[in-house]
């Protein structure tokens, strides 16, 4: 438990999320009895008025006078799949939403601000391991670039803010989390909450094939969600300028090492099936997470297959408590 979370609010966008929901979460364990978590539902963060409101409404639920820290979470996210299908949608609501989050929070007062980046941010020859550097050397991987530069000038503008307004805002470019409570069941699943769905589901329907997107020959890093969140809380406890920096594992992961696996702790039995037809995406992706260790003093608590194993878990659970209320 930190003693600086004690005098102080967090405002957490994208509370009802992935990630926000953790971010709270790891919030609340160190301490921070002030906790305002703004959901979707309630505050459209594409809307100027509705970001108003809602650093309106955190002020009047929290003491007067104290300081607050703004955690922005929220944003639109999704596999390869949805990013192909909606490349405008995608840069659009995020621009948006960090511009105007960002620039709010500011205005109204905020102690600092703490951001989720992206890694498909960075460009798409950039050598691995990954480093904050390198982040403005190139194009990102076309198949999520415009989500990808959506989310690099998160950093560019928290520069401008820091250079013109003294304001202490700071990027995490994060790793590809997996975890619980992500999206399983939706279009927009990210690649391991994907897979995960697939191999629940093929076991319940007698080892069914899956069929598995690209050669699996491509690399990701792969970095459990209660990790990450716990990066972003010491984060906003240590930084008091504008920083960017890596939030990964580490490390690299094939998808077929993934996928295989996932096989073995879903009990999987079936023919796994490869549609080379559909993308890898980039080939190779790792961060190098020295400054996080450096500065912050953190690193990822959790391997991947005791995450993997966590995760698996959790959405079974999730399966039998939904169809036993169906």
């Amino acid at each position: 438990m930190s003693g600086f979370w004690a005098d102080k609010q967090a405002v957490v966008t994208g509370a009802g999320g992935f990630l926000g929901s953790q971010v709270v979460d790891h919030l609340q364990a160190a301490g921070c009895a002030h906790v305002f978590a703004a959901h979707s539902r309630a505050y459209d963060l594409t809307d100027a008025a509705a970001v108003g409101r809602m650093f309106a409404a955190a002020a009047a639920a929290r003491p007067a006078g104290m300081p607050f820290v703004v955690f922005h979470i929220a944003g639109l996210a999704g596999g390869i799949a949805a990013h192909l299908a909606r490349p405008a949608e995608f840069f659009y609501h995020n621009v948006v939403m960090n511009t105007l989050t960002l620039h709010q929070a500011w205005q109204a007062g905020a102690l600092r601000l703490v951001a989720a980046g992206a890694g498909n941010g960075y460009p798409v020859r950039s050598p691995n391991p990954l480093q904050e550097h390198t982040l403005w050397d190139g194009y990102p991987q076309p198949e999520t670039a415009p989500y990808g530069l959506a989310k690099r000038l998160l950093a560019a503008q928290s520069l401008a803010y820091w250079q013109q307004h003294g304001f202490a805002s700071s990027v995490a470019i994060l790793g590809n989390l997996y975890g619980p409570r992500d999206k399983f069941d939706s279009p927009q699943s990210p690649v391991i909450a994907a897979l995960i769905s697939k191999f629940v589901a093929a076991v319940e329907a007698g080892h069914a094939p899956v069929t598995a997107w690209g050669t699996g020959r491509a690399t990701r890093d792969l970095v459990y969600v209660g990790d990450v969140a716990e990066a972003l809380v010491r984060a906003a406890e240590v930084y008091s300028d504008a920083q960017v920096f890596n939030v990964a594992s580490g490390s690299d992961t094939s998808i077929r090492q993934v996928v295989e696996l996932l096989a073995r702790l879903t009990g999987f039995q079936g023919e796994v099936q490869w549609d080379t037809s559909k993308p890898d995406g980039q080939s190779a992706r790792r961060f190098d997470i020295d400054k996080a260790r450096r500065e912050l003093g953190w690193q990822p608590r959790t391997d991947l297959e005791t995450g993997l194993q966590q995760t698996v878990a959790w959405y079974r659970a999730r399966r039998a408590s939904e169809a036993a209320h169906a």
